[in-house]
């Protein structure tokens, strides 16, 4: 018989977590001992799929929603579920940690904050801060109002500076001003130095010093404690082909180092191996605690309080689910779903090994429900839009309304507007449509492929970029692996130069180690001498120049046994690069040869359009403008033959400096200039702003300051755009020696010393 969903249900099921006691009562314990303020305390809480760790967790967060806040004693806590995609990469998840501890315990973040408007400026350029993130304008602070609307004109401590002048509460702009003046101008030190990848890096460290500062700052503070939960802690190499890689949760443990004083939660399906690759630094920090699967008379307990009141169906239920709460709380729902519908409980309906509890579970649903939940097993998270284009499409739109409905059983969890299923649900349900439904198996993925594909053809620049292209091309790889493995390389190949132009390496890296994987596997050795050489300039790039050598010798070694010639000038031409900047000009021209004459041999004109120019470079920095001269104007005759217009840049800007070097000024600006107009055409960033810092040089010899200072802000702001370390310390020292000439010795220091930070780490 039908039932008003406006009705109170005739059967509730109460689920009172049971056999814990312990873990909580060490939760507790850890909670309520003080930690100083140089300790480091990690609890880690593991146990196979099903334990309850999730439960546990939400057991965490009840207890400190009721431990009560006064003057003297203060307390904030937030959770990262790494069951979220998007909250495994570092940027989303201290956004996430920021908003939620500015919600439990006021916390301010002057110094994140003020990087991460920095960050956005660079990396979202033209975009709005508040339109893109407008959570973060829902407090009552507004240092990020006065944040989003000059970062990307001002940078640094006038950054910050100039936002707390913008600032209309009084007493907000009097306590900033103080932290500015105790800690802030020293923290910001050099902030508008960092290129981008390093800021990236960096906002871990911005936000353990804004914590710490409400932790530690003992100036009329009450007593205080921050607890950060993460659940579900081995989702973070879902991604990952290697499961064992130890790169995967660096952030985390720099997230731990950065906060002493805050108590750590973990959980997952493994303890933590921290202590095993470095007990120096954890072996007393961590304290493991494996979750056991609950007894018998715990898990009978625990069903008398839903209650099932049939001492039969109970025993039948424990004896079935072994001690796992998953299967004890699947069985639970089984039960409370049967009672809603009017039906009699009768043994034989439970009971059975884990697949078949499973399965006898799916065959008690309805079949408008059971087939709902089908469906929503394929994406690895769920929302409301999602559930619509999936039902629509697949469902015939007759499980719209039931999305709440759906997620209420035991076996999802819901984060912000997300709900996500449990894995051993959704890995069996889709083992068994692969096999008894292959063709909606394969409609489905091939769907949510498709769905997160257009997100990313629709990406026009780099500078576009977004969160959301992020989620795309991992959504987009997990649904492709899962229907088509061997074409998953191609497709992340196809949209690696956009996030590479981006900076996106964090995102990047895992899908190329995938994609290596993917490579060895159908044995494309060409495809993997490539990969391997993308792999490497993402550390080149980090100025990680061992790494980053050692990956290129490996792609030479594939490239020269398949006999892969244009390949293998391209990677000497690579390693030629790193010796030159380290100044080692011999071996970078012993490099260079051996790409020029593969280049030659098989009449790759492009190739040997760049190895010349790139030979030119090493004779001009060597002061031989003679031999430079003559190799790049062969350069230049070869790629106006082919229409090379980005090369045609790089070699008319570098012919300028011989007639700079030289000191003919008037010929080499005539070059500069048409330098400029050509990358201005293609968009080459970089170009650009080697080329305007070049242009000032001139302008500068001639004692024409102002014109000059005013191509090299020009240059600075394309270089901290992309990210440019070379660049950056090319430009500020110009800047500098300029101020120096013009008397002004205290910003020609400041700007020495910025170059100095940055050259320490090239």
């Amino acid at each position: 018989m039908p039932t008003p969903s406006h009705r109170r249900s005739s059967f509730t099921a109460k689920r009172i977590c049971t056999d814990r006691d312990e873990a909580r009562a060490l939760f507790a314990k850890q909670y309520s001992t003080r930690q100083v303020a140089d300790e480091y305390r990690v609890l880690n809480f593991s146990g196979i799929g099903g334990q309850g760790k999730s439960a546990l967790c939400g057991q965490f967060e009840q207890y400190l929603q009721t431990v009560p806040t006064s003057d003297t004693q203060q307390h904030a806590w937030a959770k990262l579920d790494f069951e979220d995609g998007n909250k495994r990469h570092p940027i989303a998840a201290l956004l996430a940690l920021r908003l939620q501890l500015a919600e439990t315990g006021k916390l301010w973040f002057p110094a994140f904050d003020t990087a991460f408007a920095r960050y956005f400026a660079i990396t979202q350029a033209g975009r709005n801060l508040e339109t893109s993130h407008p959570e973060l304008f829902r407090q009552p602070h507004d240092l990020l109002q006065g944040l989003a609307s000059i970062a990307e004109t001002v940078t640094g401590l006038p950054l910050i500076s100039k936002a707390i002048e913008r600032l209309h509460k009084i007493d907000e702009k009097r306590i900033l001003q103080q932290w500015l003046e105790r800690r802030g101008n020293d923290l910001l030190q050099g902030l508008e130095a960092l290129p981008q990848y390093q800021l990236e890096e960096k906002l871990v460290v911005y936000f353990g010093a804004d914590v710490d500062d409400w932790l530690h700052n003992t100036v009329n503070a009450p007593q205080r404690r921050i607890v950060l939960l993460y659940d579900t802690y081995e989702a973070l190499w879902r991604d990952r082909p290697n499961k064992a890689d130890l790169l995967v949760d660096k952030w985390v443990r720099k997230l731990v180092e950065e906060t002493p004083g805050v108590l750590h939660v973990m959980l997952g399906r493994e303890a933590l191996t921290w202590a095993n690759h470095d007990p120096t630094e954890w072996q007393d920090i961590i304290t493991p605690y494996p979750l056991d699967n609950l007894t018998d008379t715990d898990a009978d307990s625990f069903l008398q309080a839903v209650p099932i009141e049939e001492d039969d169906i109970r025993t039948r239920i424990v004896e079935s689910a072994k001690g796992v709460p998953f299967y004890l709380s699947l069985q639970v729902d089984q039960y409370e779903g049967g009672k809603r519908r009017g039906i009699i409980p009768q043994v034989q309906d439970y009971g059975g090994k884990e697949p078949e509890i499973l399965a006898r579970f799916l065959s008690h649903l309805p079949d408008a429900m059971r087939s709902a939940l089908r469906v929503a097993a394929y994406p690895r998270w769920l929302d409301e839009a999602l559930f619509i284009n999936l039902s629509e499409k697949f469902l015939g739109g007759a499980a719209i309304s039931n999305l709440y409905e759906l997620t209420a059983y035991s076996f999802w969890t819901k984060q912000d507007k997300r709900y996500f299923l449990h894995a051993a649900m959704r890995d069996y349900l889709q083992t068994d449509s692969l096999e008894y439904e292959a063709t909606l198996y394969r409609n489905i993925h091939q769907y949510l492929f498709e769905h997160y594909d257009r997100k990313l053809q629709a990406l026009t620049s780099a500078r576009k970029l977004t969160e959301e292209h992020t989620e795309a091309i991992n959504e987009g790889a997990y649904h492709l692996e899962a229907i088509d493995r061997p074409k998953t390389p191609y497709w992340v190949g196809k949209y690696r130069e956009m996030f590479h132009l981006a900076g996106q390496w964090i995102t990047l890296e895992p899908l190329l180690t995938l994609s290596l994987q993917i490579l060895e596997e159908i044995g494309d050795q060409f495809g993997e001498g490539t990969t391997i050489n993308n792999i490497s300039q993402i550390y080149c790039t980090r100025c990680d120049y061992n790494t980053s050598l050692d990956l290129f010798n490996k792609s030479i070694i594939i490239q020269q046994k398949i006999d892969d010639k244009s390949g293998e000038s391209i990677t000497l031409n690579n390693i030629s690069q790193i010796h030159h900047n380290r100044g080692d000009y011999d071996t970078a021209l012993e490099f260079l040869k051996k790409s020029l004459a593969i280049q030659q041999k098989i009449g790759d004109k492009f190739g040997e359009g760049i190895t010349l120019n790139n030979i030119s470079q090493i004779h001009h920095d060597r002061n031989d403008y003679d031999t430079a001269l003559k190799f790049i104007k062969r350069s230049l005759a070869i790629q106006q033959r082919i229409g090379d217009k980005f090369g045609e840049s790089t070699t008319l800007n570098n012919i300028s400096r011989i007639y700079y070097a030289r000191g003919d000024f008037d010929v080499a600006l005539e070059y500069f200039k048409r330098s400029l107009s050509i990358t201005q055409e293609i968009g080459d960033k970089k170009g650009m702003g080697i080329t305007l810092n070049n242009i000032s040089q001139i302008y500068d010899i001639r004692g024409n300051y102002n014109m000059a200072l005013e191509y090299l802000q020009q240059s600075l702001v394309i270089q901290q755009e992309i990210g440019d370390k070379a660049g950056l310390c090319a430009t500020l020292f110009n800047i500098a020696a300029i101020h120096w000439k013009n008397c002004e010795q205290d910003e020609a220091k400041r700007k020495w010393l910025k170059v100095y930070s940055i050259a320490k780490l090239i």
